[in-house]
């Protein structure tokens, strides 16, 4: 969790903005964090869930 918002506010700049919301459904907790930063290209976005 700690290296998912850490990426989000590096991939942000001064006055972009970011959101997190939450919810819970079936007793699992399920969170969103959005950004309007520039994100990650999509070359790279298959990399996310690779386990290294």
């Amino acid at each position: 969790m700690q290296n998912l918002l850490a990426n989000v506010v590096k991939l942000c700049n001064r006055g972009d903005s970011i959101t997190m919301s939450n919810t819970m459904n079936n007793k699992k907790v399920l969170l969103s964090i959005s950004h309007t930063g520039v994100g990650i290209d999509k070359a790279n976005q298959a990399k996310l869930f690779e386990d290294n």
